[in-house]
């Protein structure tokens, strides 16, 4: 909530579940080296999944 600037009344009450969710996309992420993963050009339900899971994305 304080990365999005949000309260928790507002983040439980105002805003949409869906919109929770986007907004937690946006937050960058970094691998163990502390290097920043660069997100995918065009999401997919699959790389949305496996992001909500915590575990990365593995490519065929």
């Amino acid at each position: 909530m304080k990365y999005w600037g949000l309260t928790f009344s507002e983040a439980l009450w105002s805003v949409s579940y869906q919109n929770l969710i986007m907004l937690n996309m946006s937050v960058p992420q970094y691998d163990k080296d502390g290097n920043k993963i660069e997100p995918p050009a065009e999401l997919t339900s699959k790389d949305l999944a496996a992001r909500f899971k915590g575990r990365k994305k593995k490519d065929k």
